[in-house]
């Protein structure tokens, strides 16, 4: 349960801020606007005693919903948390901050947030806080995974733990077994520095343009964005995405990007030019230079193809060849991944079988270091 009233917050002797999804994507600083009550294992005459007005919003909030509950727990203790997600505060208890992404979101958008906050099921948690990891985890190749796995809600992504965290085959640099390993010292050293720098400036310009990671990204993808604060970002994800590469081992695989529509959708009764047609007839919508995007787009809208102000799906990305290429070597180290566990015995009789690599969706896990996540107040384990 939680309040947005500020005066209410004075009340407790301390404040607890209430973070999700909407703070992460819309505040420049992720900052909270939203304070939770939180009494703790206090009891009820203590709560009564101490904090009768706080305790009067939860009676009257959060009690009528508890008493219709199954569960006798939370019809006895209906001022406690329902679910106190023990493990999760646990695993972010030494932690300065963590790394947490919206679960619905138009981008793919990771951000550091403090540990002394309530998070909402809004939001994914994962106690991390060494920038190597926001690299690899905010990079185009984890991008690639997450969008060829996730689910959608509208036209946003809906990032899934199982789906698309789990299953992502990480650098060996990155995980649990190698992280003492100074044979890997110099790639994580990479990977953290360019994850440090390009967070560092993402903050900065977000700040300063007084927009969160929603508009930032929004405008980061737009073929008519030319703020120099906007193509340095640029050039700083190209660089993170190379250190990425790298550290695959996949220094061969071309960075240079230009925009592409995930999809479009036209009027019915539009009458293109036959040129215009055969293009969006063969799935031609990728365009290296952003005035050819632009002039795509005019064309389109010159021949109420796309009316209004209806804004087209533009990405600012690697073209279809390099991101085909890159996803099916990520499905091939997933699908090795998943025959080195196999052979050391973690999956028993009960578990899925691996998919075919082409499919995608077999529970091939490359795993990094051992850690707790939340989402839909879950927590998960995953140490090979």
């Amino acid at each position: 349960f939680f309040y947005g009233d500020q005066r209410l917050a004075n009340l407790v002797n301390f404040e607890v801020p209430y973070i999700g999804g909407e703070e992460l994507n819309k505040s420049p600083s992720h900052l909270h606007h939203r304070h939770a009550i939180k009494f703790g294992e206090m009891s009820e005459d203590e709560c009564r005693q101490n904090w009768p007005d706080l305790l009067e919003i939860v009676e009257r909030k959060v009690k009528p919903d508890r008493m219709q509950n199954n569960r006798e727990t939370y019809k006895r203790y209906w001022w406690h948390f329902g679910e106190k997600r023990i493990d999760l505060y646990s695993a972010i208890s030494n932690c300065e901050r963590v790394l947490a992404i919206s679960r619905v979101s138009n981008s793919v958008s990771y951000a550091y947030v403090g540990t002394g906050s309530v998070f909402a099921d809004s939001l994914i948690v994962f106690p991390l806080s060494q920038a190597e990891f926001f690299t690899a985890l905010q990079g185009k190749v984890h991008e690639l995974w997450a969008r060829f796995l996730a689910s959608s809600m509208k036209d946003d992504l809906r990032y899934s733990i199982s789906d698309c965290f789990e299953t992502f085959p990480f650098p060996v640099a990155l995980l649990d077994a190698n992280a003492n390993d100074p044979a890997h010292e110099d790639q994580r050293q990479s990977l953290e520095a360019i994850g440090e720098r390009y967070h560092q400036f993402r903050a900065e310009l977000m700040v300063a343009n007084n927009e969160g990671l929603t508009s930032t990204y929004n405008r980061f993808h737009d073929p008519a964005e030319t703020s120099s604060g906007l193509l340095e970002l640029r050039r700083l994800h190209s660089e993170m995405d190379q250190a990425v590469l790298a550290a695959y081992g996949w220094s061969d695989v071309p960075t240079a990007c230009g925009f592409g529509l995930d999809y479009l959708d036209i009027e019915d009764d539009a009458q293109l030019p036959d040129a215009l047609q055969e293009r969006i007839d063969s799935g031609k919508l990728f365009f290296w230079d952003a005035e050819d995007a632009l002039t795509f787009q005019s064309q389109l809208r010159s021949h109420e193809a796309v009316k209004g102000k209806k804004k087209l799906s533009w990405r600012y990305r690697w073209p279809d060849a390099v991101r085909d290429d890159v996803l099916a070597r990520l499905l091939a180290l997933n699908a090795e991944r998943y025959a080195e566990e196999v052979a050391l015995g973690l999956h028993g009789k009960a578990g899925k079988k691996a998919a075919p690599a082409a499919a995608g969706d077999g529970k091939r896990r490359g795993r990094p270091p051992k850690a707790v996540l939340a989402t839909d107040g879950q927590q998960i384990g995953l140490a090979l």
